[in-house]
């Protein structure tokens, strides 16, 4: 590993800041800020997909549609059909 001055580079220092935030997860402890772990995570996946690191993201806008409420979907009231094991078992 080359060291400059006795210093990690900036990228190779994130990386171990994010084994260090991961084995904290990993033993049970809480990450104050989601951030610190999510950032370099995102980045480390973008290398992986062979993108620039710090190339920003297109954002999407995706509109999701409420599915239809049918007349039976949406009656709650009823109670579930019982079914008997044996009969499903005597119709095979």
């Amino acid at each position: 590993m080359k060291e400059t001055d006795g210093l990690l580079p900036a990228d190779q220092l994130e990386y171990v800041d994010l084994m260090y935030q991961m084995a904290l997860i990993n033993s049970g402890f809480a990450i104050e800020e989601p951030d610190e772990i999510t950032n370099p995570l995102e980045r480390l996946i973008r290398v992986g997909f062979k993108v620039d690191r710090d190339e920003p993201c297109e954002e999407i806008e995706i509109e999701l549609d409420e599915p239809e409420q049918t007349e039976e979907a949406g009656d709650d009231d009823e109670e579930p059909e019982e079914i008997n094991i044996d009969d499903l078992h005597d119709e095979l």
